[in-house]
């Protein structure tokens, strides 16, 4: 499951891409599969690293060739192109379907323009010769039929229309495979991360697969994952490129490469669960397949469903896996912070643009900052020190001052007692306004935090705490903004309650005789750590403080 290949549809943004390319990789005969696993596995690469240049060309020259050896009216309106018969009228793609097809087209009618050798066929223009071998037409064919997910038939046909022509040559070919290009890139844009992107994803993929070898070709590589993996990746990239300081040409900040390994977790916590739900066998004495399950009370679910089935199958292959969106199985819960953002909570500031600040990249990180507290710390600390450092700014220096780890967690617990708090107060303003719903978000509140006995007693707290800020005490504001803000303030305070018992159990797992004293001490030796790094990277002399 966890193969390169596998990585390579992890790269697609969503799914629609993902189950087109499945169609093609997928495709039968009534002789068998039409591809072998290794040219689609080529073309796929092909086109998720955008490297797809110099194979377009290629595609482009063995179009014409396609044409030139079939017998057909070249420009009879309502015909077929011409190199249609060829591509899907073979049967399995295999090198020797076209071997023997361009062999015995050349012995029925002489091919003018294209020579066939033993092993390969050229083509032959006023301003040149080109190649192609056998051995690649299968490929070349995969990559065809992908581009024709991207790209429409029409379209297509048209931007190969010059191949076909009397006067077709070299540099007409290259025309051609440029425009094919350009529609391949636009159609990309929709579908796949930036090439930048991507070459980051495979970037951390090389390095996991050699630093975790030892663990086997089929190793789950994210749950390996360490913090020193990413400290130590980020310390080993080269400094050449460090004047970008948006790391959007290399992992120079630390920010960057600390997302890149968030969503390479992302990506492989998708394709564990697509693969369970492919892997999953019948169950019960009927032997009811799990594909049918959620079809089975649909109404409008087609009573032969096997070829739909089957259609859902392929769409959820885990080699078509994609980056996770909000309905990902791979993606975090939607963060509270965005709905006390919308209508109608943020008629009340439940909370400060600081405080906000402060809980926004436990999110954005997510699921990386809960596994990995001390990695989220750091980036917490340390980012915002790098991101004002440039090689004119002159300095490494990390201000003696600067707040620790363990400052950071306290002000993280601080805040979650607080939204804790805040929730109440919700509670508190729905009941002095005799809001029927109050009971129900009471019950939603308390059920797992405090007993019936408590409840009293926190509301009288929370009522004498009520912030003086917007919306608070103001009777214009609806009951649906305390309605709503309150359960997102509890989760809050959960979520930010779980990092600080993750933060926790690394510290008793890493110093167990003295797991107090561990985040001061883990902090001493990453601010030497990364006042080092910055050195390197600015080319600086390393100071670990200022005076």
């Amino acid at each position: 499951m966890f193969a390169p290949t596998n990585a390579v549809h992890a790269c697609t943004r969503g799914s629609e891409l993902a189950a087109r390319l499945s169609a093609v990789a997928d495709g039968v005969t009534p002789s068998g599969p039409r591809y072998r696993p290794g040219d689609t596995d080529w073309a796929l690469r092909t086109i998720v690293f955008r490297n797809y240049g110099p194979p377009v060309l290629e595609l482009c020259h063995l179009v014409r060739a396609a044409g030139l050896s079939v017998s057909r009216p070249a420009t009879r309106p309502g015909n077929p192109p011409p190199y249609e018969r060829v591509f899907w009228g073979l049967g399995p793609v295999r090198a020797r379907i076209f071997a023997d097809h361009f062999a015995q087209a050349a012995r029925a009618r002489g091919l003018r323009g294209l020579v066939v050798a033993a092993d390969h066929i050229e083509l032959t223009y006023g301003d040149g010769r080109y190649r192609i071998a056998f051995s690649r037409m299968p490929q070349l064919t995969a990559l065809l039929e992908m581009v024709l997910e991207l790209v429409p038939y029409p379209e297509l046909d048209r931007l190969l229309a010059p191949v076909h022509g009397p006067l077709a040559s070299r540099t007409i070919l290259s025309e051609s495979a440029n425009a094919v290009q350009r529609a391949v890139y636009q159609a990309l844009d929709r579908h796949l991360p930036t090439a930048q992107e991507v070459r980051k994803f495979f970037d951390l993929h090389r390095y996991l697969r050699k630093r975790h070898g030892a663990a086997g070709p089929d190793a789950d590589l994210a749950a390996l994952i360490e913090d020193e993996d990413i400290l130590a990746f980020w310390c080993a990239r080269p400094a050449a490129d460090a004047d970008d300081q948006r790391g959007s040409g290399d992992f120079v900040l630390y920010a960057t490469v600390l997302r890149a390994f968030n969503e390479y977790i992302k990506a492989w916590a998708l394709a564990r669960t697509v693969a369970a739900e492919v892997r999953a066998a019948p169950v019960g004495p009927g032997g009811i397949d799990p594909a049918d399950i959620d079809t089975a009370d649909d109404p409008d679910a087609p009573d032969d469903g096997s070829a739909w089935h089957q259609a859902v199958r392929d769409a959820t292959r885990p080699v078509r896996g994609a980056l996770p969106s909000a309905a990902d199985p791979g993606e975090p819960p939607p963060s509270p912070l965005q709905g006390l953002a919308d209508e109608p909570a943020v008629a009340v500031k439940f909370l400060t643009g600081t405080e906000t600040g402060l809980a926004r990249p436990l999110y954005d990180l997510a699921p990386l900052a809960g596994r990995l507290p001390l990695s989220w710390l750091r980036s917490a600390v340390f980012d915002p020190l790098q991101r004002k450092r440039t090689p004119a700014a002159g300095t490494d220096r990390i201000p003696a001052d600067t707040p620790g780890y363990r400052d950071r967690l306290a002000t993280l617990a601080r805040l979650g007692v607080e939204a804790r708090r805040r929730a109440l107060v919700c509670v508190a303003q729905l009941q002095r306004r005799g809001d029927p719903v109050a009971r129900g978000v009471v019950a939603r509140l308390t059920a797992a935090d405090a007993g019936g006995a408590e409840i009293a007693e926190l509301l009288s707290d929370a009522d004498r705490a009520t912030p003086r800020r917007q919306g608070f005490n103001d009777p214009a504001v609806p009951a649906d903004a305390f309605i709503e803000g309150a359960p997102l303030l509890l989760q809050l305070a959960r979520d930010l309650e779980s990092f600080g018992q993750s933060a926790a159990s690394h510290a008793r797992l890493q110093a167990p005789d003295a797991p107090d004293d561990y985040w001061r001490r883990q902090f001493e030796t990453d601010r030497r750590r990364f006042a080092d790094r910055f050195a390197e990277l600015y080319d600086l002399q390393p100071r670990e403080a200022t005076p």
